[in-house]
C-alpha cells in the first residue's frame, strides 16, 4: 500500500524528451487511488523558470543523522 510522505523510486520521464526514462525517487504527495500525486526528488538547484521547484532544506544534516542512527544499531545487533 502506498502512503503519503513516503518515498518510492519510479520510472521518470526526462522533460527534454518524455520517451526516456530515468529512475527517480520521488516523494508521495497524495494518494487518491487510481491517482498518486509526487514530486520528484532532484539534486540540482532550483530552476528560476519553474515556479514549484523547492529545495529541500537540511537533507544533508537529516542523512547523516539516519547514518548515525543506524551505525549505533548495529552495534547492539
Amino acid at each position: 500500500m502506498i502512503t503519503e510522505g513516503e518515498i518510492w523510486l519510479v520510472n521518470s520521464p526526462f522533460e527534454e524528451n518524455p520517451n526516456q526514462f530515468l529512475p527517480r525517487p520521488v516523494i508521495v504527495l497524495n494518494v487518491d487511488l487510481p491517482q498518486i500525486l509526487s514530486t520528484k526528488v532532484t539534486r540540482h538547484d532550483p530552476r528560476a523558470t519553474d515556479r514549484y521547484d523547492t529545495p529541500i532544506q537540511y537533507w544533508k544534516k537529516q542523512i547523516s543523522s539516519i547514518h548515525q542512527q543506524q551505525e549505533y544499531q548495529r552495534q547492539f545487533l
